[in-house]
């Protein structure tokens, strides 16, 4: 269920991105751009945080108990 769950938040959030570009009025290429790494940027910081909470997580499940 869960391995679902982050594909449809993508392509909910995507189709709210693209709704939203496509009736604006057509702004610059360079508003684009920006947006769009503005976008990576978010979601690469988004991947890295998610990878290191599973670490944690894994690290702390692995760890004898005390």
């Amino acid at each position: 269920m869960t391995k679902l769950l982050m594909p449809a938040v993508l392509v909910l959030l995507s189709s709210f991105i693209l709704s939203a570009t496509l009736f604006a009025d057509a702004p610059e290429p360079k508003a684009y751009l920006f947006f769009a790494l503005g976008l990576l940027v978010l979601l690469g910081l988004g991947a890295y945080v998610f990878r290191q909470i599973q670490k944690s997580i894994r690290y702390h499940m692995n760890k004898p108990a005390d």
